[in-house]
């Protein structure tokens, strides 16, 4: 947070105010921190807490602070009724992608708190479930989902390097999973399957771990 700090304070010329939410109960850190070096204070940095446990939810929907209502479920007094309220203003307030955003940020944290009752929690994912199609067409969620694809594709091509390798050359395996995870890329790693299965020893299957390590 302090990098963060230094490097917005350069670029902005402004004073930073840093603020750190938590969304769940958990040990708060406390404010400020301080670098010191023997009896000399070299740094004071001043932060500030926000722990949405401790929150009113219907305060904010008493004010209608619509930009907070996606952290409703996670704090104090949230329930159907006051969720629900909260999507329905959240529809009036922004246009289908901003909409669909916040409600994914709404259903996730609703998946995660462990204080609203399961009759209230499947009330609202109902509610939610209504606007899917919104999230279907979102372009960041469309992309996301393709790189979870691309990624879940890359560490399956890794695994076969590895698996490749340990029947071929056993005493090769730790070295091929060490190394297997510095590349990423889909073509070089089918190249690299070819190259081992065709590979005519060990030492030219290290040669070809060592290249990909470099």
């Amino acid at each position: 947070m302090l990098s963060y700090h230094a490097l917005l304070l350069e670029e902005q010329r402004l004073p930073v105010i840093s603020l750190i939410i938590y969304p769940f109960r958990t040990k708060l850190p406390v404010s400020p921190l301080r670098e010191t070096s023997r009896q000399n204070e070299l740094l004071v940095f001043h932060f500030k807490v926000l722990a949405l446990w401790e929150l009113e939810a219907k305060q904010y929907l008493k004010e209608h602070i619509v930009s907070m209502y996606p952290l409703l479920p996670t704090m104090k007094g949230a329930n159907a009724s006051t969720l629900l309220e909260a999507i329905d203003e959240l529809k009036q307030h922004y246009d289908e992608t901003d909409l669909g955003r916040r409600l994914l940020w709404l259903r996730t944290l609703l998946a995660r708190v462990k204080t609203l009752p399961q009759e209230d929690r499947h009330r609202v994912e109902e509610r939610l479930h209504m606007f899917d199609s919104l999230l279907e067409d979102d372009p960041y969620i469309q992309a996301q989902r393709e790189l979870g694809r691309v990624e879940g594709a890359t560490r399956e091509l890794q695994q076969a390097v590895v698996e490749v390798v340990q029947g071929r050359f056993p005493a090769l395996g730790e070295l091929a999973q060490q190394t297997v995870r510095q590349e990423s890329r889909p073509d070089a790693l089918h190249l690299l399957i070819k190259q081992i299965s065709a590979a005519p020893d060990e030492v030219f299957t290290r040669q070809l771990l060592g290249t990909l390590a470099a």
